[in-house]
């Protein structure tokens, strides 16, 4: 619920600036506006990343250990997870801020209906190669990781149904199906989105690429 509020933060956060501007229309906003997005929607992906990797995990227990769930999953575990999948996205963020808020700006426009760290860096007037490094490898322990950890998580799920009998198999995806769904989404937006800010995206027309941000 707060990851997803968040969300609505990085997201509408530009249009109603916009909105009380004095000169609406303008989409501008101001520097502080600015990290707050970035804060917002890399906190958003963070926590929704890890949620989704604790969501595959408790799925991948309950499913193939079902004996020592209850043990595995007890409260004050449950509780150190709760605190891990906040934690972890906060302090990096704040890493992230502190990197680009110290560099000096050489231009203002962003070709993006939100502010992004990359975007942003990208108008620097210093050498990036730290913040390049640092971004690539959060990429890789922040979305690669949880990604490959879902993966297993369910090839496992699904080895493990496949010994079950067809009601147990229809149970099973049952309980899997919505989340198999959010993680396409979200997965497939963070795929967008990092494509789009490191790639030329001339082709694909304005409108497509902000119904496809916003999605």
């Amino acid at each position: 619920m707060a990851a997803g509020m968040g969300g609505i933060t990085e997201a509408l956060a530009l249009p109603i600036t916009d909105l009380t501007e004095r000169n609406p229309g303008s989409f501008q906003i101001s520097w502080i506006a600015c990290l707050v997005q970035i804060f917002s929607i890399n906190t958003y992906g963070g926590c929704e990343m890890m949620n989704l990797m604790m969501m595959a995990y408790d799925r991948f227990i309950s499913i193939c250990f079902p004996l020592t769930y209850e043990k595995l999953m007890s409260p004050s575990n449950v509780i150190i997870c709760i605190i891990f999948i906040w934690l972890i996205p906060f302090g990096r963020v704040t890493i992230t801020l502190s990197i680009t808020a110290s560099r000096r700006f050489c231009g203002n426009i962003i070709e993006k209906v939100y502010c992004d760290n990359y975007s942003v860096v990208k108008l620097a007037c210093s050498d990036t190669t730290s913040n390049n490094i640092y971004s690539t490898t959060m990429t890789f322990i922040y979305v690669l990781l949880p990604f490959f950890i879902i993966i297993y998580s369910y090839v496992r799920i699904i080895l493990i149904c496949l010994q079950f009998t067809r009601k147990g198999q229809t149970k099973v995806m049952n309980t899997c199906t919505p989340h198999l769904i959010s993680i396409c989404s979200f997965f497939i937006g963070c795929a967008f989105e990092l494509y789009q800010s490191r790639f030329d995206m001339s082709h694909v027309t304005y409108t497509l690429r902000v119904k496809l941000g916003y999605a």
